[in-house]
């Protein structure tokens, strides 16, 4: 396992799009603060000059999220599903290619989300000038909610490009999951009062609740939101697993 982790990531490491992309967004995130605070200083009552407006991006655009938690997740896969066929044939066992590619994945993903992350915040502090501490805070603690979200985005839709060895069936059943799910929820809500209940457990309301406790200021560490995403996370990643065991890669 040890020395296949370690092969993944010396490939993980020769892939360049990775670096221009996480650059390409760092840059996008630096320089929507700048023209913030430009507007802010040379147009009068601008409403948007503030970390507020700012920090609510991250949270209002979660289709993109999701796109970019669909490329971090099949990022490693692309070319390289080719030669699973031959690790098997030379006795690697599917267990150890699943597990082993998802922890290459994972800590891939985390370093991306840490530098945007710390990039975004950053920004907002050092950059604008028109900001407040309390917003920063619910900035902080929504960001805490929204990782788990990502982190089950992420299983999933890598656990998916396993199955159906296909990337855009992958992202597909993750927008579905993720924001179709979310629509049709609402819409049962409104039918049927008791489906509301359930609202609040589902990863597609979680995510659209996001946006609205940051900008009501009432975001709080949110325990359970945490508990059902890892627990999608390991059950998506069980039920790939038992796939790719049985899969016929040939």
């Amino acid at each position: 396992m040890n020395n296949y982790i370690k092969s993944d990531f010396f490939r993980l490491h020769k892939k360049k799009l990775s670096y221009v992309i996480t650059l390409f967004l760092a840059v996008l995130i630096v320089a929507l603060a700048v023209v913030l605070e430009y507007f802010a200083q040379t147009e009068a009552d601008f409403p948007y000059g503030n970390n507020r407006f700012y920090y609510s991006n991250v949270f209002g655009m979660s289709g993109l999220s999701l796109l970019i938690i669909c490329f971090l997740a099949t990022y490693l896969l692309w070319k390289d599903r080719l030669i699973i066929p031959t690790s098997i044939s030379l006795g690697i066992d599917r267990r150890t290619i699943f597990i082993g590619k998802f922890i290459v994945t994972f800590i891939h993903f985390l370093i991306v989300v840490l530098i945007l992350g710390s990039v975004t915040y950053l920004a907002g502090e050092f950059i604008l000038t028109d900001k407040n501490e309390t917003v920063t805070l619910n900035f902080l603690i929504s960001l805490s909610n929204m990782l788990p979200l990502l982190i089950s985005a992420l299983a999933l839709c890598y656990s998916a490009t396993f199955i159906f060895n296909n990337e855009i069936t992958a992202i597909v059943i993750v927008f579905l999951f993720y924001r179709g799910l979310a629509l049709l929820i609402f819409g049962l809500s409104n039918v049927n009062e008791n489906v509301s209940f359930i609202r609040e457990y589902v990863p597609a309301s979680a995510m659209d609740q996001l946006i609205i406790d940051f900008m009501n200021g009432t975001a709080q560490i949110n325990i359970i939101n945490w508990i059902i995403n890892l627990l999608i996370a390991v059950a998506v990643l069980f039920v790939g697993l038992k796939v790719v065991e049985k899969k016929d890669f040939t």
